[in-house]
């Protein structure tokens, strides 16, 4: 995993923190689309996807 990206799952819901000062992409792609965000976040982006 890139240095700076954290993932987290709450419930039904992953959600990935980039800490670091550049766009980073998320390590896979997401099985349904992104309620918040998108592949690459940006420097303190968040995205979150639902998950089985």
């Amino acid at each position: 995993m890139p240095e700076g990206l954290r993932l987290r799952r709450r419930g039904r819901l992953q959600f990935a923190f980039n800490f670091s000062g550049q766009a980073q992409a998320l390590p896979f792609t997401p099985e349904s689309d992104c309620l918040i965000g998108g592949p690459v976040l940006a420097p303190a982006g968040v995205a979150a996807w639902p998950c089985a």
